[in-house]
């Protein structure tokens, strides 16, 4: 996750004709991102199956890929939808015979589900705005807007966290493909040693 303070203002750059873009302060965190919110949801199904059934499958593999899998398609679904259900029969088997996962998800429960990791995830929205002497919760007179970008940004989930971190007011946006931004960040990373 990194989170970048920009002003924005006339000037003499190449932006929106004529706008001029400075980047004011930046912070980044390299162990948080949209993999923190899958996997919170994905050791939230297994464990509500191994409650059921006593069965871990986060020890069988071939589970596990298809909780993976699952779990994506269920998180992308509550984008758009208030809930979801998640079914995968015959996940696996002990000696009474086939064991199915049968869940139903609201996107209220999922936010529940993600809360640690969103905490986590926007702590560098909160970090960047103090480097900056910007006060969370400030609103739109210190704060005009939050652009999300990324595999995570059209989570409602993760859009309520930042709203809540940086107060009533200030607009979240998500692009129609926030994954080019990261694509675009990412090929200037050699060239401000990012990678280092």
């Amino acid at each position: 996750v990194q989170a970048s303070l920009l002003s924005a203002g006339d000037g003499g750059g190449s932006l929106g004709g004529g706008s001029r873009v400075e980047v004011v302060q930046t912070v980044a965190s390299r162990t948080t991102g949209s993999n923190q919110l899958h996997a919170a949801l994905v050791d939230h199904l297994a464990l509500q199956f191994a409650l059921r059934n006593g069965i871990d499958l986060r020890q069988d593999y071939m589970s596990m890929e298809r909780l993976h899998s699952a779990a994506e398609v269920a998180a992308e679904e509550l984008s758009f939808r208030p809930k979801v259900k998640i079914n995968l029969p015959f996940i696996t088997a002990d000696a009474s015979g086939p064991k199915h996962l049968e869940e139903s998800l609201t996107r209220a429960e999922y936010a529940r589900i993600l809360d640690d990791a969103l905490g986590a995830m926007t702590q560098p929205i909160a970090d960047v705005l103090a480097k900056a002497g910007v006060r969370p919760g400030s609103g739109p007179s210190e704060l005009a807007g939050v652009l999300l970008v990324g595999a995570g940004a059209r989570s409602p989930a993760l859009q309520a966290a930042v709203q809540a971190r940086v107060g009533a007011g200030v607009v979240t946006v998500v692009p129609p493909n926030p994954e080019e931004y990261v694509a675009r960040g990412a090929a200037k990373a050699p060239e401000y040693g990012w990678l280092e």
